[in-house]
């Protein structure tokens, strides 16, 4: 969507700054990037960290920022609590951007539903894959546009789903 397209204020910088502190990014990118209409935008927030972090810490971190049980986010990995440098953040469905992440190579792809084949072609590559639910993800955005909404219009009606945030 061109929610999880914009490159400032979209989905994936949305995940990648409820994740890490801006002091433990070393650099960004952005894993595809093009233009409509002279407007820039991407998919696949690419972020390699300062100091390396284990996999289990990130795992636990997702599902605590995000506020996902973590009974259901999938964990694949070839080693058992790697280090993590390189992270590729895909949010929604990464299964079109399996092929870029494989090219472009990380130690973590962060999304939610691939396909299988494309689970084992990342672990042949050495990349570890959270799932972190279609869902995780999308509770980021009801967040944002809510928070927008009610900025805009000055809205005091939606008490019960603020006291859950």
């Amino acid at each position: 969507t061109n929610f999880d397209a914009n490159l400032k204020y979209g989905m994936g910088i949305l995940a990648q700054n409820q994740l890490f502190d801006k002091k433990e990014i070393k650099k960004e990118d952005i894993l595809e990037k093009y233009k409509v209409c002279d407007k820039n935008y991407g998919i696949g927030n690419i972020i390699y960290l300062n100091k390396p972090k284990k996999l289990n810490t990130i795992y636990n971190l997702i599902s605590k920022k995000f506020n996902i049980d973590i009974e259901k986010m999938v964990l694949y990995s070839d080693k058992e609590n790697k280090d993590i440098e390189k992270i590729i953040i895909v949010p929604g469905s990464g299964s079109s951007d399996v092929d870029l992440v494989l090219n472009v190579g990380a130690d973590l792809f962060i999304t939610s539903e691939i396909k299988h084949n494309q689970i084992i072609d990342l672990l042949e590559e050495g990349i570890s894959y959270i799932n972190a639910t279609h869902y995780g993800f999308e509770k980021i955005f009801i967040d944002c546009i809510y928070r927008f909404l009610k900025l805009k219009f000055k809205l005091k009606i939606v008490t019960h789903f603020e006291e859950k945030l």
